[in-house]
């Protein structure tokens, strides 16, 4: 394996340079502001990247220089993460819960609800929160979107179990968390070997928090918005609720509900969520004796690796920052230093194996040739394996004496003739084996 290092342009993610915010979000200018604009979401590409990182839970490939190839950058870029919400965050969300269940059907009675999250819509003031109940800012409308916050409030009912076992007998109790969005500072190792991508976060510091972007932002301070944008391709697909409910005027048994796309996500077999699968899957009409989850349940917790919601909303997050390289609209091409290593065809010479084979192949041809030589001289004459050469072998004035003419073929064979013996040699006058005058063939002894 031969090395070559050399300075090549590579993708870097570049969202924390002011100049590069629009290739993330979707801004407008502010009418009577020349300088202003307003934030409204995040770009379309971005909204399909953070989907598709959410579904596959890895990292999407990136464009590697070269099949064998090696290379380290540092960068910025968004990071999630969640703590235990304060007491009054907690408030907020049974608020929001509250207000969720009155909008519920006149018909339709909740039993529980077992998740719950929303992004709280702060409209910039995060750090005070108002007395009154803070409402779910609407992420599919622009409206919504300019009064949202970096923030993602969960409620979700835990249980105390371990990370390889379900105790199912455990007590399940509320647990409300705070994601909120961060600056970080990555040191990244990017590796590729025969065409397979590996990267390995080296390092990770965890700076300031993001405030969410005003609604008269600057354009020199337009770095918030490639960051929110982030944020809410992400939120889009962990906001909504999850619960039983039951129909007032029927007896029915209650049944599940899913409103959220975290559904669609690796994230559903979180461990966060145990407690409503056993509960649904006891719901169904012919539960497996003995069997607490659903085959596509014990996969989904594979896959999650038993972790809780917290864990895997942080790494999401992480995902979707390096999967930002993926696209060259997001991460410009940069300078890098980049090890490749290509395969080298390495031949060794011995003399001694080359002249022994030649000698053995040499050996044996001069005694084939030799063994034809003598041939040659015992027969006293060389043929091919024609036809015609079998024909003229094989005739004789005494062989055909032996046969009756009035048959053709070799079949019936006559006793007479499998009794003669015959031989080969020189036919001529004398009957003799000589070469003097006559010719080669079969004669009778």
């Amino acid at each position: 394996m031969r090395f070559n290092s050399s300075v090549i342009n590579i993708p870097t993610l570049q969202i924390s340079q002011p100049k590069q915010s629009h290739n993330f979000a979707v801004s407008a200018p502010i009418q009577g502001s020349p300088n202003g604009l307003a934030f409204e979401g995040p770009r379309s590409r971005l909204t399909r990247l953070a989907v598709a990182t959410a579904t596959t839970g890895d990292i999407l490939l990136l464009q590697p220089p070269s099949t064998n190839a090696t290379y380290q950058q540092k960068f910025e870029g968004p990071f999630v993460q969640c703590l235990e919400a304060s007491t009054a965050i907690s408030h907020q969300i049974d608020g929001n819960i509250q207000l969720f269940q009155q909008q519920l059907p006149s018909l339709v009675q909740p039993v529980s609800i077992d998740y719950f999250a929303l992004v709280p819509a702060l409209g910039g003031a995060e750090q005070a929160l108002p007395t009154v109940t803070v409402h779910s800012a609407n992420l599919s409308d622009v409206t919504g979107t300019l009064n949202a916050s970096n923030q993602l409030w969960i409620r979700l009912l835990r249980r105390n179990q371990t990370r390889t076992a379900v105790n199912i007998t455990a007590i399940v109790q509320p647990y409300y968390l705070n994601c909120m969005l961060y600056n970080a500072t990555y040191s990244v190792k990017f590796s590729w070997i025969n065409g397979f991508q590996s990267l390995q976060v080296l390092d990770r510091q965890i700076g300031l928090p993001i405030k969410y972007p005003s609604q008269d932002a600057s354009t020199a301070d337009s770095v918030p918005m490639g960051y929110s944008a982030v944020m809410l391709a992400m939120s889009d697909q962990l906001t909504g609720s999850m619960g039983f409910f039951r129909d007032v005027n029927t007896d029915a048994l209650p049944y599940s509900r899913i409103n959220t796309k975290i559904a669609t996500t690796t994230l559903i077999g979180s461990s966060d969520f145990d407690n409503y699968f056993l509960a649904n899957h006891a719901l169904g009409a012919q539960p497996a004796p003995n069997e607490q989850f659903s085959a596509q349940r014990l996969q989904d917790m594979a896959f999650a690796g038993h972790r809780t919601i917290d864990a895997l909303i942080s790494e999401l997050s992480s995902n979707i920052t390096l999967s930002l390289i993926s696209n060259p609209l997001m991460s410009p091409a940069a300078p890098t230093n980049v090890t490749s290593s290509y395969p080298v065809n390495i031949y060794s010479y011995h003399p001694r194996n080359v002249i022994l084979t030649y000698v053995i192949v040499f050996t044996f041809a001069i005694l084939a040739n030799g063994l034809g030589l003598f041939a040659y001289r015992a027969n006293g004459v060389s043929h091919d394996n024609s036809f015609s050469s079998i024909v003229c072998t094989t005739r004789d004035v005494h062989l055909s004496d032996l046969n009756i003419h009035e048959r053709l073929g070799a079949l019936p064979l006559d006793a007479k003739v499998a009794r003669t013996r015959l031989r080969f040699g020189g036919e001529g006058e004398k009957g003799s084996g000589e070469r003097d005058g006559g010719t080669q063939g079969f004669a009778v002894a």
